[in-house]
């Protein structure tokens, strides 16, 4: 018998949940993660999950994006990311900023399987890499 893939769990589940009356739902969630135990996937749980939002995500036309800076984005800042993300993805966009001190200056963009880089310290590092080449 063929395993179960966590893709595969996250499909059917947003299928199910897609095709059930509002009062159906929570009745099929409970199924499914009987199945789930009762298949002894449970460890793959948190991949199940990941993969059903990546699929809500996809069918809902939403794009989740993470931005992390060194301090917090001014209005502006955020509203000009949106809509550089909004004319490459054609999608709506689900903003989250992320504190990160570690970084010099600068940002960086973690969207789908996509990171842009626009830190400091990658600009540096690209600087020498030229002066050096």
């Amino acid at each position: 018998m063929r395993k179960i893939t966590p893709r595969h769990y996250a499909l059917s589940l947003y299928e199910s949940l897609a095709e059930a009356e509002d009062s159906e739902s929570a009745m099929l969630l409970e199924n499914f993660l009987a199945l789930v135990f009762y298949n002894k996937d449970w460890k793959n749980l948190a991949k199940i999950i990941a993969d059903f939002e990546i699929i809500y995500d996809d069918q809902k036309g939403l794009i989740e994006v993470e931005v992390e800076s060194p301090r917090a984005l001014s209005a502006s800042l955020k509203k000009e990311i949106i809509n550089w993300l909004k004319q490459r993805e054609e999608k709506e966009i689900i903003f989250k900023e992320k504190i990160n001190v570690g970084l010099l200056g600068g940002f960086k963009i973690h969207y789908q399987d996509t990171v842009v880089d626009a830190s400091l310290s990658s600009q540096l590092q690209r600087l020498k890499n030229s002066l050096i080449n």
